[in-house]
């Protein structure tokens, strides 16, 4: 670990000093291209904070632990996983065998964690169910979650961990901010944002690595002077998203670039994702925008079902609207088997499932007439022309949209004579051109004094 190189003394051994102790290289989807050079001290606080960390939730890592060690190397997580063993004295599990000693600790990514099950590499002696390990490290990919990991259960201790690819790496457990880091939610003047109002993760703290080897731009560009710190402090911009919440816990929330497009600003797919996860039928989602979508629909959802359920989108998004402002609800829902990973463990965005045709070509029946089809049509830009209008097209799919759907709102009360209520009726209207006509058609039977309850 340790590369003893002679300062510029013209040879002699006067002015040895210690090397680099690392280069952890990054995720080339999520940070820079360059490894990041950590120092003897670097890594050392980053164990230390990792090592308090895991014993502050209840999980830490002594004499008596066994780590697996299952990450790609040379990541943050390989690395951790083979030296905070050794620093606290434990055990290390390379390739499991059946003698191999029960795994106690072990990180998984959110799309693999679900996978791990009975044998050598997660059985716990003397556990309340020996098929899993004691406490298993998840984290790695922001944007999936861990949300319903938790009942997986058989005697292991989900905790989720926040971070990114570069040093100091792990930076939360459980939402819990690790010893010896200062992190700070900052808007893009640098200056701290509220509690609960999200912004761009920086870190400080002696945990830092030096820089990217051999990139002096993306070193420059990632490691910045800390704006309220003494001369020569630095602090980390991971372009990262997170916003503190009021009980001190930090949520982390994945790149920026994910959750911003020209056109919508920026958008908490967090939040949305946390939102299909609470939903029965979901097990896992995965959100993503699209930018600058032709077709109007820009927020696109992929849901894992729990095993043996199957997922509605209709009833779904029915249920987001009453969590979510109308413009975080996604326009399409995907249900997908499995995620496509990357080597790393992360889902693979460019490997997820093809968008469906956007088109309304399925069957059912029209009870509407000319004038309401001609004004739907109108704002649907997802519809071709020579396309079918049917009753059961998802609206949202066909690119209905905040502004089109203020505009259809006037367009059928002018046309219909009604006024048509603000709340849940209005949200219900919204699914398809049968349950719009279903519910226009209410409110023209409603008595005058019932037409604009809300």
């Amino acid at each position: 670990m340790t590369d003893l190189r002679p300062a510029a003394t013209g040879g002699s051994r006067t002015g040895w000093r210690p090397g680099p102790a690392a280069c952890v290289l990054p995720d080339a989807r999520t940070a820079p291209g360059g490894g990041a050079v950590l120092s003897h001290r670097a890594l050392a606080s980053a164990l230390a904070g990792l090592r308090g960390g895991l014993a502050e939730i209840g999980t830490p890592s002594t004499e008596e632990s066994v780590w697996l060690f299952a990450s790609p190397f040379p990541s943050w997580a390989a690395l951790t996983e083979l030296l905070l063993p050794i620093v606290t004295g434990g055990q290390l599990v390379v390739a499991p065998e059946p003698a191999s000693p029960a795994v106690t600790h072990r990180h998984a990514t959110p799309g693999t964690a679900w996978d791990i099950g009975p044998g050598p590499a997660a059985r716990i002696e003397g556990g309340p169910d020996s098929g899993s390990p004691a406490a298993v490290l998840v984290g790695g990919d922001p944007l999936l979650g861990v949300a319903r990991l938790a009942e997986t259960g058989a005697g292991a201790r989900v905790v989720e961990v926040g971070g990114c690819d570069t040093p100091p790496g792990w930076l939360t457990l459980a939402g819990r901010p690790l010893p010896g880091l200062d992190p700070h939610v900052l808007d893009p003047h640098r200056r701290a944002v509220p509690i609960g109002v999200l912004g761009e993760l920086y870190v400080g703290g002696p945990a830092l690595a030096d820089g990217y080897h051999a990139d002096p731009v993306a070193t420059a560009e990632h490691f910045v002077p800390d704006p309220g710190g003494h001369d020569g402090q630095r602090l980390f911009r991971t372009g990262h998203l997170a916003r503190f919440h009021e009980d001190g816990r930090l949520e982390h929330l994945g790149p920026v670039r994910r959750h911003v497009t020209p056109d919508s600003g920026l958008v908490d797919l967090g939040g949305i994702r946390a939102a299909l996860c609470a939903q029965p039928a979901v097990r896992e989602a995965y959100v993503r925008l699209r930018p600058a979508a032709a077709d109007g629909r820009r927020l696109v959802a992929y849901l894992r079902p729990v095993p043996g359920a199957a997922v509605e989108p209709v009833e779904v998004r029915r249920a987001l609207a009453d969590r979510l402002p109308r413009r975080l609800v996604p326009d399409i829902l995907i249900p997908v088997e499995a995620w496509p990973l990357t080597p790393g463990g992360r889902v693979d965005p460019d490997a997820l499932p093809d968008l469906p045709a956007a088109d309304a070509t399925t069957g059912g029946r029209k009870p509407w007439d000319e004038e309401f089809e001609a004004l739907l049509r109108a704002v649907l830009p997802a519809l071709p022309d020579d396309a079918e209008l049917t009753a059961d097209a998802e609206l949202t799919v066909l690119g209905l949209n905040s502004l089109a759907t203020v505009e259809l709102l006037i367009s059928l009360e002018h046309a219909y004579g009604v006024s048509i209520p603000g709340g849940r009726l209005v949200l219900d209207l919204f699914e398809t051109p049968a349950t719009l006509w279903d519910g226009i058609s209410r409110l023209r039977a409603a008595p005058p004094d019932a037409a604009g309850a809300p």
